[in-house]
């Protein structure tokens, strides 16, 4: 995580994309969240938690409203979730 934040923070780094098989990365993005980081989460959240696909920015990095599309008042994702097999639908 350290170096993360100083490629972020210090060499002026402007995203980190993470492509993860893990579905929960709670400790990981607590961490960098920690670290005054910004985590966004790439995958709609609809079936529950996804964090396989996260883009880390820096702390002074702008996201401004008209970035991001809404529905339903919430953020709409780059990427639809496709879930992992034992949570489709039988």
């Amino acid at each position: 995580y350290d170096m993360l934040e100083h490629f972020l923070e210090k060499l002026n780094g402007k995203a980190v994309f993470i492509s993860s098989r893990f579905e929960r990365l709670d400790d990981p993005i607590r961490s960098l969240r920690d670290r005054k980081l910004q985590v966004v989460k790439l995958i709609d959240q609809g079936w529950g938690i996804d964090d396989r696909q996260l883009v880390i920015l820096p702390s002074s990095a702008e996201i401004s409203a008209s970035s991001k599309l809404t529905r339903n008042t919430s953020s709409c994702p780059a990427f639809p979730n496709v879930p992992y097999e034992e949570h489709k639908p039988k």
